[in-house]
């Protein structure tokens, strides 16, 4: 059985969002645009300053919290929701979701909550996904299983991790939508992959076929194509970036443990742009990358920092499908959005003497 059906209700539900247009004014005017205003006049990128009309990649927008004088803590999670032009956060250490519109401006939030000793209380978001209906999928830190929400927030129902064929008690990691349905990557070593169809069952377990068994897989990250092809991030993997077909064989992986800004730290997210282009996670070396389909990377995004192109550990990544990129900084407990401006220039790469010192200090580790 692997759906858990529960009568748990989240207290509070937000208000709708046609109800905050004074609340998203204010806080575009003393917020947001507080922590963020600069780029209209200048925009940073790996930690130094760009001239606006230079570079590929500027500054679009970003937020720092959901209310003035609030503060996103070590946030993990992003997803830019299509269908309604809305961007979800996932605020771990605030234990809840921040919903925002696609200027950055926030509209609601909910805490989620999980099960602990017979009780309902508040978790730690950690991946989400949105589907068309606006049904949300999320994964949470202090809960092994999937929990099914409405748009409001409240639980619709839990999906339960498969115990079989693992050794190991199982949980769900992240979460990706699909062609088929909505992919989940499960805590197992072994690589697997399931796929939760539109009636909330388990409808397949896909073994990702990786080259070398004996490697323990670490699984930082997920997407998958519109073929059912399945991206994955393995921190743990002598190759990083993995990409497997809709039945989990291999077919190309990248991205060694090793200097360069072609290799990685710590590979920790991954999402798709809609040329077929991969954005990539590295919490260690403090930047985001854009590569091709065959591994070639094409810029650079980010160098250690808290100013506006800078970065401070960050932990996710998510795309609009076509010209911006969403990231989440755990440390630097806000996401900020770049706009691609037209074909971006193979290799091309700003401060390069900065992000080469950085990547010469955290190359080893």
């Amino acid at each position: 059985m692997n759906v858990r059906r529960t009568s748990g209700r989240l207290p509070g539900p937000p208000p709708p969002p046609d109800t905050m247009n004074n609340f998203s004014r204010t806080l575009q005017s003393h917020h947001c645009a507080r922590a963020l205003a600069i780029a209209t006049a200048a925009v940073f990128a790996l930690g130094g300053p760009v001239r606006a009309q230079d570079p590929a990649i500027d500054l679009d927008h970003g937020c720092i919290g959901w209310e003035p004088g609030s503060q996103f803590a070590h946030p993990q999670g992003i997803f830019f929701d299509t269908v309604r032009g809305e961007c979800y956060v996932a605020d771990t250490g605030n234990h809840q979701v921040v919903v925002c519109d696609e200027n950055g401006i926030p509209r609601y939030r909910f805490t989620h909550y999980v099960p602990a000793n017979g009780a309902m209380v508040p978790g730690e978001p950690k991946c989400i996904a949105v589907d068309q209906e606006g049904t949300i999928y999320l994964v949470d830190d202090a809960s092994e299983d999937l929990a099914v929400l409405d748009p409001t927030g409240r639980l619709i129902e839990t999906i339960v991790p498969p115990m079989d064929d693992c050794g190991m008690a199982e949980s769900f990691e992240y979460v990706a939508l699909g062609p088929d349905g909505v992919y989940a990557s499960l805590s197992c070593p072994k690589r697997r992959v399931v796929v939760i169809g539109a009636d909330l069952e388990i409808s397949r377990v896909i073994q990702l076929a990786w080259k070398d068994p004996s490697e323990r897989a670490c699984i930082t990250g997920i997407a998958i194509d519109s073929q059912g092809g399945i991206y994955v991030t393995d921190a743990c993997a002598s190759e990083m970036v993995q990409m497997y077909d809709a039945n989990g064989g291999l077919f190309r992986a990248f991205g060694s443990h090793e200097t360069g800004l072609e290799n990685f730290s710590f590979a920790s997210g991954i999402a798709l742009a809609g040329d077929g282009n991969m954005w990539i996670v590295d919490t260690l070396r403090h930047v985001v990358s854009l590569f091709t389909p065959e591994g070639t990377r094409l810029a650079t995004l980010g160098g250690k920092g808290l100013e506006p192109g800078a970065m401070q550990y960050p932990t996710s990544v998510a795309t609009d499908g076509a010209d911006r990129v969403f990231i989440t900084e755990r440390a630097g407990n806000r996401y900020q959005c770049f706009r691609v401006e037209g074909e971006v220039p193979g290799g091309e790469l700003r401060n390069q003497d900065q992000l080469g010192m950085l990547l010469e200090e955290v190359g080893n580790d």
